[in-house]
């Protein structure tokens, strides 16, 4: 399969989407890691985010060896991002020591931008946020990008905080997770772009009960293709990670997924 030339941009998948460790649940790691970047290369994406979950699954599969042995046999697919999701599940103050380690170790994979999940476990106030960036800002010396999530915190008062920070401290914006705050996920890049260093492209619809849920592409509130495009006419340099959405098979759905935003 080839995709179209529709886009110019960098479009990368989440680990764990072509083969789920369980349909019912999402961020968790693969059941064959090493296959889905040989399927991804047939498909032509251009890179893997890394999935550090909660079950820290990575560490026991994954050694820089491996890792560099399963991308000399993949065409054309890279590293360059971590989901670090474990934040979900383990407090970032209370582990921070831990966590530097397993930074260190993402970055001797070639990671070079870490999304960090202010979410469950690690749902901090703006101010806890902001106290708690500060500290990995002065801990860890490593050339790293840091791409920020919550869901506690509003939009504009992350942008506040990123204001605070080093610009290698930006916002990851998820646009299923804005779109279920009600958020216009054109008008947020539009007028916030300089403080966005990281997409993941995510679906959500309304239900039946008026609640967001997650869903395939061509069933999101605004059309995918259409914010794809917005991006590359709006100048966006950056990643964007499909959180591809399964129901029935991993592989089969991010085929489906695709095609909605014409990229095969």
């Amino acid at each position: 399969m080839k995709k179209k030339d529709s886009t110019k941009l960098d479009l990368g998948i989440l680990q764990g989407r072509i083969f789920p460790n369980n349909l019912d649940k999402f961020n968790k790691f693969p059941n064959n890691w090493e296959k889905e970047f040989e399927i991804l290369s047939e498909i032509n994406l251009d890179f893997i985010e890394l999935l550090y979950d909660g079950d820290r699954k990575i560490k026991e599969h994954i050694t820089e060896d491996k890792l560099n042995k399963t991308l000399n046999k993949s065409v054309n697919i890279n590293i360059y991002s971590a989901n670090f999701d474990v934040l979900r599940f383990y407090d970032f103050n209370e582990n921070l020591t831990f966590f530097l380690k397993e930074l260190n170790y993402l970055y001797d994979l070639g990671v070079r931008l870490v999304v960090l999940p202010f979410i469950d476990r690690s749902d901090y106030s703006k101010n806890e946020i902001f106290k708690a960036l500060k500290s990995l800002n002065m801990k860890f010396n490593k050339n790293m990008k840091f791409s920020i999530e919550s869901e506690k915190i509003n939009f504009l008062n992350l942008i506040e905080i990123m204001k605070s920070l080093p610009n290698n401290f930006a916002i990851c914006y998820d646009t299923g997770n804005y779109l279920s705050q009600r958020r216009d996920i054109f008008s947020d890049f539009q007028n916030y772009k300089d403080y966005i260093s990281h997409i993941h492209l995510k679906a959500k619809k309304v239900d039946k009960n008026k609640k967001f849920i997650s869903c395939y592409f061509d069933q999101n509130k605004y059309d995918l293709k259409k914010y794809l495009d917005f991006l590359l006419e709006h100048n966006y340099k950056h990643k964007v990670v499909l959180e591809s959405y399964y129901n029935k098979n991993g592989y089969s759905d991010l085929v489906y997924n695709l095609k909605c935003i014409e990229r095969l």
